[in-house]
């Protein structure tokens, strides 16, 4: 698989995640499902994922090199990892803010690993 091959398969992965979360919203205002208080795990998770895509978007947009983004990749991995932990550290955590970063770490995982295949390749 080539980098532009991933970039490829990120475009498609951030269409499936952004359709399941307008599915999620029914294309509602997200503030105001939180004033309703009707915002879902699963809709977290996706927006956590979200986010973490178009981190990795940025990065590829960026970066020149294999090594630079799986670097970056790695580093923004601990980011979410350690508030993930820091979360599911909490006496009554929040379970949206599991879901939500949750989805970062699950995404970014997925990515790195496909990255570390590349540079097997390469």
């Amino acid at each position: 698989m080539t980098i532009n091959e991933l970039k490829k398969i990120l475009d498609q992965q951030t269409s499936a995640v952004e359709q399941s979360y307008q599915l999620q919203t029914g294309g509602a205002a997200v503030c105001q499902l939180h004033k309703d208080g009707r915002i879902s795990g699963g809709m977290k998770y996706d927006e956590g994922r979200l986010v973490a895509l178009a981190a990795i978007q940025r990065m590829l947009k960026l970066k020149s090199s294999l090594q630079d983004i799986l670097h970056s990749l790695q580093a923004e991995m601990t980011t979410w990892q350690q508030g993930l932990d820091v979360h599911r550290g909490k006496e009554n955590p929040s379970m949206q803010w599991i879901a939500y970063l949750q989805g970062g770490v699950d995404i970014l995982q997925q990515y790195e690993q496909e990255l570390e295949n590349l540079e097997d390749v390469e």
